[in-house]
């Protein structure tokens, strides 16, 4: 086991956030875009991180009703929708040997007020995921 202090973990804080999106995967997964309830953009919330240190860092999600229910989120780029999407239609327009065309907005690694998780529903009572899931969203009611 390694114990370590990250550089600029001390200004970590909790930001209460709600699901404002959902984008099914699979019959057990989905992603969701959690926003900031401030709706200010938050240091290091990002949808795109170009910086390679951030490789590994995660997010802590826990129930504001039951601070014991919480899991450790991995950072990952192409969980985001839109890269997602972009990174499939940048192999698809390579293998049809036409020229890439995008976005570079996409990749823009500015800070955000929202960020995106992937989990998938374990059914767990008293799981993050579970809760997750369960939450209904401006876009599945």
């Amino acid at each position: 086991m390694v114990i370590a202090n990250l550089l600029g973990q001390a200004e970590i804080r909790p930001i209460k956030c709600t699901v404002t999106r959902q984008d099914v995967i699979n019959k057990v997964g989905t992603c969701f875009q959690l926003s900031a309830v401030e709706g200010k953009a938050v240091d290091n919330w990002k949808h795109f991180y170009s910086d390679l240190s951030m490789i590994g860092r995660h997010y802590l999600v826990y129930s504001a009703s039951d601070m014991l229910v919480k899991r450790q989120y991995t950072i990952c780029n192409s969980i985001v929708p839109e890269v997602y999407w972009l990174l499939l239609d940048i192999c698809d327009t390579k293998l049809q040997h036409r020229d890439i065309k995008f976005n570079p907005e996409v990749l823009s690694d500015k800070n955000r007020n929202s960020i995106f998780l992937t989990c998938k529903d374990y059914q767990s009572k008293k799981g993050v995921a579970t809760r997750l899931h369960n939450l209904k969203t401006k876009n599945n009611a």
